[in-house]
């Protein structure tokens, strides 16, 4: 310990003597003590963990919507990173809900988002796409099952009203004529 200031590099000093490890050393002993170099202990960097905010846009970048916005909520609110990344994650929910048709769960996801949010003005328009094409299908259909029991007057003013608002749909036009 006095000479490496380790205990346990003493082995050493044995090995280099070639000494008994079960016996004392008679005192006047001459030893050959090796020299070790000092080095400086490295030292580790120590970096910064992640901020939540670093790792909510890890986690957005993965697509993993849910986590980016649990770990941006425990972040500081006040900032407006944080406030940017959690309307850009309920942006992109809304984005998606639209896309897979779950066009009810899209809407306060949408509510979420300030009007102005750069994307914004784009889903809406998406959304409320997406909502007229489903009220003209459900109306079609509607159509088709009085048509089908024969209760055509009706089946025809469900048809005349489609056509006035999408005269572009061939099914009603089929249906129609």
């Amino acid at each position: 310990d006095k000479v490496f200031g380790d205990k346990d590099k003493a082995f050493l000093v044995a090995w280099f003597n070639d000494l008994p490890t079960d016996k004392a050393l008679p005192p006047g002993t001459l030893m050959i003590l090796p020299k070790l170099e000092k080095r400086t202990p490295k030292k580790l960097d120590k970096k910064k963990p992640p901020s939540k905010l670093a790792r909510a846009n890890a986690l957005l970048a993965k697509d993993d919507l849910d986590g980016a916005l649990t770990l941006a909520g425990q972040a500081n609110s006040r900032d407006p990173e944080v406030q940017t990344l959690i309307h850009t994650i309920h942006l992109r929910q809304a984005t998606a809900q639209i896309a897979s048709g779950q066009l009810d769960a899209a809407r306060p996801s949408l509510a979420m988002v300030p009007n102005g949010f750069a994307g914004k003005d784009a889903a809406v328009e998406a959304l409320q796409a997406a909502l007229q094409k489903q009220q003209t299908t459900l109306a079609l259909e509607k159509a088709r099952s009085h048509f089908d029991q024969g209760a055509y007057q009706q089946s025809l003013e469900i048809l005349e009203k489609l056509l006035k608002e999408s005269p572009d749909r061939l099914e009603a036009h089929d249906l129609a004529s």
